[in-house]
């Protein structure tokens, strides 16, 4: 979030044209949440979703040679990213849709089916907890995944562990 906030405060530049991170990047993203503005939240959620996945899968050690790093949402725009990095850029935009942050948290989970870790953006809305994710392009309730076991969650301000 510090890195999000030192792109937001720094004065950006350059073309739609260029491969590299600029300000065209986040004009496209705010002209994109500007058009949804009016639809329902759940609306923009799936909305949100679907933009967001269209992104490019990149591993951290082929886009950064590590073996992790949470992306800004500059860097994610950019270069792409992982799991977490499509998480990230998804609770920024809704955060930008204003949001309330304590219905947004980035979900570091085991995928039970492919033994691996993996991050997923949860949306509580209406009472009922909705998973965003860069590996399914539907919006589903969380109780209709089984396949995730919740490790921690974090938003800008918290953490929570979770327990089985």
């Amino acid at each position: 979030m510090e890195r999000y906030a030192k792109e937001k405060a720094e004065k950006l530049e350059g073309s739609c044209e260029e491969k590299r991170f600029n300000a065209c990047n986040y004009l496209k993203l705010k002209q994109f949440l500007d058009s949804i503005k009016s639809k329902s939240r759940l609306e923009q959620i799936v909305a949100v979703n679907g933009l967001i996945n269209k992104a490019k899968y990149v591993a951290d050690d082929s886009n950064w040679s590590q073996k992790d790093l949470w992306n800004s949402p500059g860097e994610f725009m950019a270069r792409f990213g992982d799991c977490e990095d499509f998480a990230i850029a998804k609770f920024v935009s809704l955060r930008m849709l204003g949001f309330p942050l304590d219905s947004l948290r980035v979900v570091a989970v085991k995928d039970l089916n492919l033994k691996v870790g993996h991050a997923i953006l949860v949306v509580m809305l209406d009472g009922k907890a909705y998973v965003l994710d860069n590996q399914i392009s539907q919006v589903i309730e969380a109780t209709k995944i089984r396949h995730y076991d919740p490790v921690f969650s974090i938003n800008e301000k918290f953490w929570w562990r979770h327990m089985r």
